[in-house]
């Protein structure tokens, strides 16, 4: 399917850098289209380019939430005059655009440049040229608007893309096309050298945002335009690595660690992916008396998984703590063949009971210290479901997510009780320390991550 079809009937949202919950602020929407290189898709269907870049830089530094969407050209413009959406980019400065937006600073060069068959003995310049040639540009491109505006001979269907364009001159359906310099030398390089090119203008690239926008932020187009420069040199800082720290070493949370297997390593390509350059997360494995340590020193650590309460914390006052992402339970699991039921501490009176070591289990700790219930430490969650299994211990306290995982992917389904009373239910939620502007990117992206369908695809793949 050609890419402009495709374009057609998705929009493609890109957002990051929301602020926190507490106080979200709505994004400001843009639109776009897809044409290379200021706009486009790569082979992962990321979406790049030199003016995407500039404009993400731009409200990155801003700290205002951004959405992209990416749709043809004409109806990208459309919304904006419609006041659907608070603008569109890249675009050069015509009158008609100017009725209902106002144009920022330049954020990307273009020449607008004539197109001619090697073979043509058309000179743009000339009268014959305008009153003879058959011209065209692109559906609702500047050029085709100003082509009609001084009377050439253009076509009354102009193709949708500069690709289809330079398909027409090539095979003589057109005998000349007016284009942007950028997008036809990257069609160019891909083998088309039949054609001649005369430079007509410079027009200059920027961001239209409508004036119904701007009249609620006045100030914001002076903003943006306080970092346009900035942006056209350094369009896409280095992304910062972030330690993303767990002692969930368990399946399905860390399966294989050289491999980069498990939930854990998804969750962190996940967030590197959605901030769109700005992080990239960077997942390390300890036992949890280490992640102790680690959170101690200094540095930007992010701990996924984990709930306030287990570190003491919950008031939530020592650290900046996410919105919960995922819904879990703790479930006391014993063997089939010796169930155990659970109805408070006394009903594990004289039980061994297993569990992570340097976990904490609220409401079973006094009863374990004063010896009524004997705890058993294990260093991974599979080692503690692996000791009920072999009747090394009467029960276990397991996350429910991750005995779920167990019995799909060690064939369990038959050997294991689930108690019908859960120990604790609890959200989970990632750990920030310090860093306040990584606390607002993950807590944008933990709000979005519950409805997200790619989300969900990856959870489906662990059996959750």
């Amino acid at each position: 399917m050609p890419i402009y079809k495709l374009l057609a009937t998705i929009s493609y949202l890109l957002l990051f850098q929301l602020s926190s919950v507490a106080n979200a602020e709505k994004p400001i929407i843009l639109t776009t289209h897809n044409l290379p290189p200021y706009s486009y898709f790569d082979e992962d269907l990321n979406l790049i380019g030199s003016a995407i870049g500039v404009v993400r830089c731009v409200f990155q530094r801003s700290n205002i939430p951004l959405e992209i969407r990416v749709m043809p050209w004409k109806r990208a413009q459309k919304l904006v005059s419609r006041n659907e959406v608070d603008g569109f980019f890249a675009a050069s400065q015509n009158a008609e655009r100017d009725e209902f937006a106002v144009i920022s600073d330049y954020i990307a060069d273009q020449d607008w440049v004539w197109y001619i068959r090697r073979d043509s003995s058309f000179d743009p310049k000339s009268e014959k040229f305008k009153n003879e040639a058959i011209v065209s540009s692109f559906f609702g491109a500047n050029m085709h608007k100003w082509l009609v505006d001084n009377q050439y001979r253009v076509l009354d269907k102009p193709p949708p893309t500069t690709e289809h364009l330079l398909r027409m001159l090539t095979s003589k359906r057109l005998d000349g096309i007016l284009a942007n310099n950028q997008v036809m030398s990257k069609l160019l390089e891909e083998g088309q050298s039949e054609v001649r090119r005369i430079v007509h203008k410079k027009k200059p690239l920027g961001v239209y945002f409508s004036k119904h926008f701007l009249s609620s932020r006045p100030d914001f187009l002076k903003m943006f335009n306080s970092h346009v420069k900035y942006c056209r040199k350094n369009p896409r800082p280095p992304a910062k690595v972030i330690r993303f720290i767990t002692y969930h070493i368990s399946e399905p949370f860390i399966i294989d660690t050289e491999a980069q297997l498990g939930l854990t390593y998804e969750l962190a390509r996940y967030l590197t992916k959605k901030s769109e350059g700005r992080f990239q997360f960077h997942v390390e494995t300890f036992s949890r008396p280490e992640l102790n340590e680690q959170i101690a020193r200094e540095g930007d650590v992010v701990v996924p998984w984990v709930n306030p309460v287990w570190f003491r914390d919950v008031n939530q006052e020592k650290y900046l703590w996410t919105s919960g992402y995922f819904e879990d339970s703790n479930s006391f699991v014993s063997s089939r063949i010796n169930p155990i039921e659970y109805n408070g501490p006394k009903s594990l009176e004289g039980l061994i009971l297993a569990g992570l070591r340097g976990g904490r289990w609220v409401g079973l700790e006094e009863p374990i210290n004063s010896g009524m219930i004997i705890r058993k430490d294990m260093d991974s969650y599979w080692q503690a479901t692996r000791a009920v299994v072999v009747n090394k211990v009467d029960v276990a306290i397991i996350p429910t997510s991750v005995a779920r995982h167990f019995l799909i992917r060690h064939g369990l389904t038959y050997k294991l009780h689930f108690a019908a009373k859960k120990h604790s239910r609890y959200q989970r939620h990632l750990l920030i320390k310090n860093n306040h502007t990584l606390h607002k990117y993950l807590q944008a992206q933990i709000l979005l991550l519950k409805n997200s369908q790619e989300w969900k695809a990856i959870l489906s793949q662990f059996g959750l």
